[in-house]
């Protein structure tokens, strides 16, 4: 078997839940012996194997110019509107571009959460057409014409018109203009895309920007069964003024106040829960503009960087609730199975890959706050079940979600890839 060629993994950010994911599979190569440099824009990692990449001004002064009119313009039709989470993710970058020279290129190329760092045009445009190109898919956003989720929206499908999560003024035609580029720059490339979860995969293989695609398949995250382990909960609860008796709920996000995220179902389910004066919520992750549930006592832990206090939060809680709206996988949920605490979520997006109905925890219909408050309730009042899922949530992971398995599983894909022809252009 020929070695693996190089890999240059592309992602806009150093920090966040993609770039985390994002960084446990660049790591876990490194680990495996393969060449692989995590390049990025936003951020800083003291690490000999990760590159932060410069932005270049195309044509000097009025390059930037151009780009700070256009991104203004941007920010005015793009950002969030009520109702809607996150802000478009543009397939340009008018005026600039990143200061590295692909055009002889003999590395496999890996991308990730790209918003910001790489312009569709531009990239392609130098990219040698017979290099392969991995894309990992961390959200809708490559597979739509700018939205990270497409929610009940289907132009994906077909032909993205009257974007829902634009404003008025760009709705009729920005998003067709950005899915008409994705589709042609991705077009007869040597593309092989990778979905975290298994209903990823299926939204991707109807995507009309993917149609090109040469593969598909769906590769899990995985996580730091050594980090990420049951720890003894005393000493946390205490520390935190925690009663013994108590029955603690986790939950936790980049912002609480994240609408897709859940925190308002998740505090309207505890407020139902008759067993509500004997639990405690524990939250972590930016507070925002959130509010608490009523009647419960709410401790919120801000953001927590350590996976060591990550890990020791999560076995201090007897529940972990995922009340995404919506979701690609949901990494806290595995971070918390593997901690042996059960997961208490909405049937959304890739969670069931994980969180599975009586074995590793309990599913709610989406957007259901009842039956998200019942669930919480059959396991606050069974914690005998409640341990039981929590261990087969250990187990699960040990066999089917380490970083060792991820490692393999990207160095078949690269070893696939080499191996195979690539396209010819037309």
């Amino acid at each position: 078997m020929p070695p693996i060629r190089s890999v240059l993994h592309f992602n806009t950010l150093a920090n966040g839940g993609a770039a985390y994911a994002a960084r446990k599979i660049h790591d876990s190569l490194v680990v495996s012996g393969v060449d692989s440099r995590y390049c990025y824009v936003d951020g800083s990692v003291n690490n000999p194997t990760y590159q932060k990449l410069r932005f270049r001004a195309r044509a000097g002064v009025l390059g930037k110019v151009w780009h700070g009119i256009v991104r203004r313009f941007r920010q005015r039709i793009g950002a969030p509107r009520p109702g809607f989470l996150e802000p478009f993710g543009w397939s340009t970058i008018p005026g600039l571009t990143i200061d590295l020279d692909l055009s002889d290129c003999r590395s496999i190329v890996h991308l990730h959460w790209i918003v910001g760092l790489l312009d569709y045009g531009e990239f392609f445009r130098n990219l040698p057409i017979a290099t392969p190109v991995v894309w990992t898919l961390h959200d809708m956003n490559p597979l739509t014409g700018g939205c990270h989720y497409a929610w009940e929206c289907n132009g994906f499908i077909g032909r993205c018109t009257q974007c829902p999560q634009l404003a008025r003024i760009g709705r009729r035609s920005m998003a067709r203009t950005s899915q008409m580029l994705r589709r042609r720059t991705l077009a007869d490339r040597n593309l092989h895309i990778v979905a975290d979860s298994h209903w990823l995969e299926a939204e991707a293989k109807k995507s009309w920007i993917l149609e090109s695609a040469l593969s598909f398949r769906t590769i899990h995250y995985g996580v730091d069964l050594e980090a990420f382990q049951p720890r003894k909960p005393l000493a946390t609860r205490r520390r935190l003024g925690i009663d013994d008796a108590a029955t603690v709920i986790a939950f936790g996000t980049d912002r609480l106040d994240n609408k897709r995220k859940g925190f308002l179902e998740l505090c309207a389910a505890l407020a139902r829960l008759s067993e509500k004066e004997n639990l405690e919520l524990l939250t972590f992750g930016e507070l925002g503009n959130a509010l608490g549930p009523e009647g419960v006592k709410w401790q919120h832990l801000g953001v927590i960087s350590s996976t060591e206090e990550l890990s020791t939060l999560y076995s201090a809680a007897d529940i972990y609730v995922m009340a995404s709206l919506q979701e690609a996988f949901g990494q806290t949920a595995q971070e918390a199975l593997a901690c042996a605490t059960p997961v208490v979520a909405f049937d959304v997006g890739g969670i069931s890959d994980m969180v599975r109905p009586n074995q590793t925890g309990l599913l709610a219909r989406v957007s259901d706050v009842d039956h998200l408050a019942q669930h919480i309730s059959d396991l606050v009042l069974h914690p005998t079940t409640s341990k039981r899922l929590g261990q087969n949530g250990r187990d699960l992971m040990e066999r089917q979600f380490s970083l060792s398995k991820q490692a393999d599983s990207y160095l078949n894909l690269y070893t696939e890839i080499s191996n195979n022809h690539a396209p010819q252009s037309a």
